[in-house]
């Protein structure tokens, strides 16, 4: 058995045919003793098999890659190329203008999506409801 082992050994480091060694275990395996040398080519090979699924077992496992985390949609108005969150807003009717608009939620100013600060502009605000589109950005 320890013949076989050192066989199947030498072939798995050498990089040789397994058909070459398996031909020379067999062919020097005689009378009795070949029933003797298969079982124990057997037993090599699944004590190499197990040696070796054993040491995959201990390789460091590659953590997963990250979920890519999607932030929400949110709803925005564009004016003068800024977006500004709905968030920021509320829709108002004034004595000067004819139909609901966009103001500030604050009355004062609202926070583009940018980081800038941009003063609401009174009358009819950031534009009438139904003449700025509303769109969804992440």
């Amino acid at each position: 058995m320890a013949r076989v082992k050192t066989e199947l050994e030498k072939s798995e480091n050498s990089n040789k045919n397994s058909r070459e060694t398996l031909h020379r275990i067999v062919s020097s395996a005689k009378g009795p003793f070949g029933i003797i040398t298969l079982v124990a080519v057997l037993i090599a090979g699944v004590l190499l098999y197990t040696n070796f699924a054993g040491k995959n077992l201990d390789l460091p496992k590659q953590n997963a890659s990250p979920a890519v985390t999607l932030k929400p949609k949110i709803k925005v108005i564009t004016v003068n190329g800024k977006q500004i969150p709905l968030s920021e807003t509320f829709i108002g009717t004034g004595p000067d203008c004819d139909s609901p608009h966009y103001h500030a939620k604050n009355e004062v100013s609202v926070k583009a999506l940018d980081g800038s600060i941009i003063q609401d502009p009174g009358g009819c605000g950031f534009g009438r409801v139904k003449e700025t589109p509303v769109t969804e950005v992440q």
